[in-house]
């Protein structure tokens, strides 16, 4: 696998747990602004895998998914911890930062690693780490 199908994805596996996981949790929040917040983090990461689907049909590949039963494992996490919370955004902001700060860590990994020249998937992995990190500073408020 080319250093580009890797980087590939990579963005599009992480950007696909993160539209999943932030549907999931969308529903569970109560504060309508954390919800806004949501949506518009739902969009960014939608908007990333849609670029990085189309690098990767140029070269006639599918994009890689987050797999189902990671996303019946995060779902399950997160209807744990909401429940069993008493302020449920809270706990939601808290799982973001998570997952986002899981999101930096691999990407950030993926960059250092790849040796490709593609000036373009490199800009869409900086664009995807510093989303993520502005959609930690954005949970903090709700903690």
């Amino acid at each position: 696998m080319t250093d580009d199908m890797k980087m590939l994805n990579t963005i599009t596996e992480t950007t696909d747990m993160g539209r999943d996981s932030l549907n999931h949790v969308m529903e569970k929040a109560a504060d309508p602004q954390l919800k806004s917040v949501l949506q518009k983090q739902f969009d960014q990461y939608d908007q990333t895998y849609k670029a990085a689907r189309q690098m990767l049909g140029t070269d006639g590949e599918k994009p890689k998914t987050a797999g189902a039963p990671l996303k019946m494992y995060s779902h399950m996490v997160s209807n744990m911890k909401t429940m069993a919370s008493g302020d449920a955004d809270s706990k939601i902001a808290e799982m973001v930062i998570q997952g986002s700060t899981m999101g930096v860590t691999e990407m950030t990994k993926q960059l250092h690693d790849y040796q490709g020249s593609n000036q373009a998937l490199r800009n869409l992995a900086q664009t995807h780490i510093q989303t993520e990190q502005d959609n930690i500073e954005e949970m903090k408020k709700y903690l």
